[in-house]
């Protein structure tokens, strides 16, 4: 987990960045590291588990995944919906 320390410095070299492009470059360096992490969440899961997830103003929805993306999880729910989750909000049962 990243401390307050390393976010505020984090923080500073963003602040130093005045170019545009380099800024652009910055940002795009950010969005590639985060869709790595959430290909790593999506790795943990298998077709045929079952989970569950908080949908909010419905409850908690259990299902089982049908298919892994590469962003999101595809779960059929016990009710016959189905949902597309980030592996982020997702937990086995």
């Amino acid at each position: 987990m990243v401390n307050n320390a390393q976010l505020i410095e984090v923080s500073n070299a963003l602040d130093k960045i005045t170019d545009p492009a380099t800024m652009r470059q910055a940002l795009h360096i950010f969005n590639l590291r985060q869709r790595y992490l959430q290909s790593l969440g999506a790795m943990a899961f298998r077709v045929g588990q079952r989970v569950e997830f908080d949908a909010r103003s419905r409850g908690i929805v259990k299902g089982v995944i049908q298919k892994i993306n590469t962003k999101s999880i595809k779960v059929l729910a016990d009710s016959g919906m189905r949902w597309n989750v980030s592996p982020m909000f997702l937990k086995v049962i």
